[in-house]
């Protein structure tokens, strides 16, 4: 399931994604788990672009 997010995140195939891009999903993902109790590193990435709210209705 992370590579097939790594791909929706940044585009491309499997064939295209980095050492650099798993790096960087981990590094994410820590710090959401770290952050926040719930939610997904998609939807976090969402926020970060402000096309989610950051607060629960």
């Amino acid at each position: 399931m992370a590579l097939a997010r790594i791909m929706l995140a940044k585009g491309g195939g499997l064939a295209d994604i980095t050492a650099g891009d798993a790096f960087e999903y981990y590094v994410e993902l820590r710090k959401l788990v770290r952050t926040q109790s719930g939610g997904t590193l998609f939807y976090s990435w969402l926020r970060e672009l402000g096309n989610v709210p950051t607060t629960p209705r």
